[in-house]
């Protein structure tokens, strides 16, 4: 199954089709899709390979080499055979993975960024894909349109962002898209302040919750209970609020140090009013953070 070089920087399992999932190289312009075991009359686990495409129309950033510098930084599944891809030079690609012929892949949607793209969620409640870079602002977008549906720029960049779960759907994508509990953000910013946002407040700014360095992780928990943030200073903390107002209190229930922290994953269920909450870090081996009756405990 080994097609990567350099190490893997990521890899994403696709979150409906479970045979499926993407891995990303470190500096590369292309995305690797696996099967997790061969399919019946192929000696390959290997489903397609996703490259970048257009470059003569995207924008180009050179550096003091003046060698265009162009490789995928993020990826967010969207269905079973689409996925997003961000780039270092603010480019966005929505791709489409043929499934009846193995190997064949098309890009169906671009969007833009002027800086290279550091985080992206996609929601399936509201069918919106949202966006953040370094030139400081965070987009939320439409497969059906080619403007972003709401536009912020905040005085810091967004190094992180996470989208929390726990809303609800009404009758039809058009009224559950005017819900505003669908649209809680928080945003881990470079200065080291995670900021409650929502697009249909006006675009007022929230309370800041602030950590002791730049933003390097954060996530919600599958119930939407749960924050996990991680720092610039190896510090990693876990907030807890059962509000669902924009503007409120998250309470510190885990605080700790985690040298070299790669990433965290949620424990994740079919449910979102399941209470079983586990984090696991990658820190110098797999860590495992989770809830006990009354309080969080580390394994």
């Amino acid at each position: 199954m080994n097609r990567h070089l350099n190490r893997v920087r990521d890899i994403k399992w696709n979150p409906i089709e479970h045979d499926l999932f993407a891995t990303l190289q470190s500096g590369q312009a292309n995305l690797l899709i696996w099967h997790s075991y061969p399919r019946l009359h192929s000696k390959s686990n290997l489903c397609c390979e996703i490259k970048a495409s257009n470059k003569e129309c995207n924008r180009i950033i050179k550096w003091k080499s003046s060698v265009e510098y162009k490789t995928i930084s993020q990826v967010e599944w969207i269905t079973k055979n689409v996925i997003a891809l961000g780039f270092s030079n603010g480019l966005i690609e929505i791709s489409e993975i043929d499934e009846h012929e193995s190997g064949k892949n098309r890009v169906i949607k671009q969007f833009n960024h002027k800086d290279g793209i550091t985080s992206l969620i996609w929601n399936g409640r509201t069918q919106y894909l949202a966006s953040c870079s370094y030139d400081k602002r965070i987009k939320i977008w439409s497969l059906d349109t080619d403007e972003p549906i709401h536009n912020q720029e905040f005085n810091s960049y967004c190094y992180r962002l996470a989208w929390r779960p726990n809303g609800r759907t009404e009758d039809g994508i058009k009224a559950t898209r005017k819900l505003h509990e669908n649209f809680y953000f928080v945003c881990g910013m470079k200065d080291g302040a995670i900021l409650q946002w929502n697009p249909l407040d006006h675009y007022e700014m929230k309370k800041k919750i602030t950590v002791g360095g730049h933003v390097t992780a954060l996530s919600f928990s599958v119930n939407g209970e749960f924050l996990a943030s991680a720092d610039h200073n190896q510090s990693i903390i876990i907030w807890t609020s059962n509000s669902i107002e924009s503007n409120q209190t998250w309470t510190t229930v885990f605080k700790g140090k985690c040298n070299n922290l790669q990433g965290f994953s949620w424990l994740s269920t079919d449910s979102i009013t399941d209470t079983n909450c586990k984090l696991a870090l990658n820190s110098n081996g797999v860590k495992v953070i989770e809830k006990s009756t009354q309080r969080i405990k580390n394994d």
